[in-house]
């Protein structure tokens, strides 16, 4: 039966990237300096495939608006469609940290984008390595919704970061929905 929330969903996509060797991988990215967003894609592309195989998803596909602009993911669920836009945020630069903040245009940018396809749910899935603190999510949050300035745009965060770590070392993963429900 297929999932009926993305809940069901995230808890898939925690499980699979918050394991010892997909953290590994990600500290590795850090420690090298690289931005991999190619490699999430396709570590999600064989998550999602999974999840088609066993029927906890009904599909999963890249979408691609009518003026032909691709988006990353539409996600069928049982009762619902949930259109994803993947962001790897590299929270360094040539040796030194910058914050998870300077992300918040290209969250900003992808809104307009989104909104005018159809689906229940619109999210950016934003991964972050190394991990930055739980207040600079927050933050990421409040100038993501200052520079959409809708006022009925709501934009929230779930999973910073897996259970028991300590920010700066490893993965984190942001879902920032986007809701024009107030």
């Amino acid at each position: 039966m297929p999932f009926s929330s993305i809940q069901d969903v995230q808890d898939e996509i925690r499980n699979h990237f918050f394991t010892p060797a997909s953290l590994s991988r990600a500290v590795a990215f850090a420690e090298a300096e690289r931005q991999r967003e190619g490699w999430f894609n396709g570590e999600l592309v064989y998550l999602f495939s999974l999840m088609k195989k066993r029927e906890a998803i009904k599909s999963w596909f890249e979408y691609s608006t009518p003026d032909r602009k691709r988006r990353d993911l539409k996600v069928e669920l049982a009762d619902a469609a949930v259109v994803i836009e993947i962001k790897a945020a590299a929270t360094f630069y040539k040796g030194g940290t910058v914050g998870i903040r300077r992300w918040a245009t290209d969250c900003a940018n992808e809104v307009p984008k989104f909104l005018t396809l159809p689906a229940t749910n619109h999210y950016v899935l934003l991964f972050a390595y190394r991990a930055p603190q739980e207040s600079d999510w927050k933050a990421l949050v409040n100038k993501t919704q200052a520079l959409v300035n809708e006022e009925a745009l709501r934009v929230s965060i779930a999973m910073p970061r897996p259970p028991d770590s300590t920010p700066g070392g490893e993965l984190s993963i942001g879902w920032l929905q986007v809701s024009t429900q107030v």
